[in-house]
């Protein structure tokens, strides 16, 4: 089928596919598909043109979630292709499905499917809930929340009530509109674009949509769901806290862990071992770690902390000499073995037997320190990885480290950058990498043991 680029700019490109379908099929894409050089693809392209749909498919550049002006260009010069279809179907998925909401009125949309969509990922409109997308937000996008005039036609949201952020989002946009129609794909987290992925879903969902037949929805999506990896892999997730003996038996069949893939199955496994060790079962513990051996994915040094904290091995405890991170929250920055991460806890959490808990302390001197922690008699710097997981590397390797510390205008405190955004001490225990300005969260004052803070080098 012959597509034509119908409107381009420097962050969007929308192409249009002559068909033989009665409504116009409208795309927005996705972060896993954006427009690239000299390409006329665009989202759900694939299906689409196998069921000889009329698509015109809006496609962003970048993470840019469709800049209103942008799209408001668009539209104006697509408004010949647009009139010869009274009937507009709207479709997409995460960031796009954003956009197929956002625009629905200027499209004079008939029907909206929107898998997971956002409602905004401004941080001042999602005041007191992470947004879930803090790192793609720039301030040209502030204000772009979804309003209520934006909103046009029937809105089917297809979406996991589980997945805490993607329920924020859908609550904030159901608010909005009696027309708001739910469809729960439960078990999905924020993968139901690719669990309702293929042709004959696609096209049975848009029929199912078009009619207002949610009954029908269901019908076609649950079976989809079933069989899909992504609900092992998330039913085996959220069984491991509080049903980690099935989860362990479960993880014992070889098939079953290359189901849910080798990642979801070492996370799992150090998952189960945390459980454990609070049960006061070492021999199940290191069983799971044990699992863990071989995967080269897993940081060594993460494992080698963990194996310690499961046998209640002797630490060599830096407190007396290293200088710890002491929080605006009163508590001590540290590390996770078990959850390979970093958080903040009280002091004495860290000396508690088994807790795999080590406090991350300064390595280096002078106005750029290095976040590290001690084992045994090695010291290790601390890397930020995917999914804000760390990784342990010798100092000497720490070049690489994403760290940049400064010390603060606020009496002797320290500030961690990443990224261009500020290192934080959440009040529920985390840390996040992502605050946009310095508040009481973003300081660490150094001290030792006994108290004493540490000299301000500048």
């Amino acid at each position: 089928m012959d597509r034509q680029i119908v409107y381009e700019d420097d962050q969007i490109r929308t192409i249009f596919q002559e068909g033989s379908s009665d409504f116009l099929f409208i795309t927005f894409g996705d972060l896993a598909m954006l427009a690239q050089p000299n390409e006329s693809r665009f989202y759900a392209d694939v299906p689409a043109s196998k069921r000889g749909f009329s698509c015109l498919g809006f496609m962003a550049k970048s993470p840019n979630w469709f800049p209103s002006q942008n799209v408001q260009r668009a539209v104006d010069q697509l408004e010949n292709i647009l009139t010869r279809f009274p009937d507009r179907v709207v479709y997409g998925g995460s960031m796009g499905g954003y956009a197929g909401i956002k625009f629905s009125a200027l499209l004079r949309a008939a029907n909206v499917i929107a898998f997971c969509p956002q409602w905004s990922i401004d941080p001042a409109e999602c005041a007191g809930h992470r947004n879930g997308y803090e790192r793609f937000y720039v301030p040209t996008m502030a204000g772009m929340g979804i309003q209520d005039t934006d909103m046009h036609g029937r809105m089917h949201v297809l979406y996991d009530p589980a997945h805490q952020v993607d329920a924020f989002h859908y609550r904030k946009i159901a608010a909005l509109s009696p027309n708001v129609v739910p469809v729960s794909i439960h078990m999905s987290d924020h993968h139901v674009t690719t669990i309702l992925a293929g042709t004959s879903i696609l096209a049975d969902v848009i029929a199912a949509c078009r009619a207002g037949d949610t009954s029908r929805l269901y019908q076609v999506t649950n079976p989809a769901r079933r069989k899909g990896f992504h609900r092992k892999q998330i039913l085996m997730q959220r069984a491991a806290a509080p049903h980690p003996l099935l989860t362990h038996r479960l993880l014992r069949n070889p098939d079953l862990t290359r189901n849910v893939g080798s990642a979801v199955a070492d996370e799992l496994n150090f998952s189960l071992a945390k459980a454990f060790v609070h049960r006061r079962r070492p021999d199940l513990a290191d069983e799971a770690l044990a699992r863990l051996r071989g995967s080269a994915a897993v940081c060594p040094y993460r494992l080698q902390l963990a194996a310690a904290a499961v046998g209640e091995c002797a630490r060599a405890l830096i407190l007396a000499t290293g200088e710890m991170l002491r929080t605006h929250h009163g508590t001590v920055l540290a590390y996770s073995a078990l959850d390979g991460r970093l958080c903040h806890v009280d002091p004495a959490d860290i000396e508690a037997p088994a807790s795999g808990l080590h406090p991350l302390i300064l390595v280096g001197s002078g106005s750029a320190p290095v976040l590290g922690v001690q084992l045994g008699e090695g010291l290790f710097a601390a890397e930020i990885g995917p999914r804000e997981h760390v990784t342990l590397r010798y100092p000497d390797a720490a070049s690489r480290s994403d760290f940049v510390a400064q010390f603060s205008d606020v009496g002797e405190a320290l500030t961690f950058q990443r990224h261009g955004k500020y290192f934080c001490a959440d009040p529920g225990g985390g840390v996040r990498y992502n605050r946009i300005k310095e508040t009481a969260h973003e300081r660490f004052f150094p001290f030792t043991r006994t108290g004493a803070k540490r000299p301000n080098p500048q």
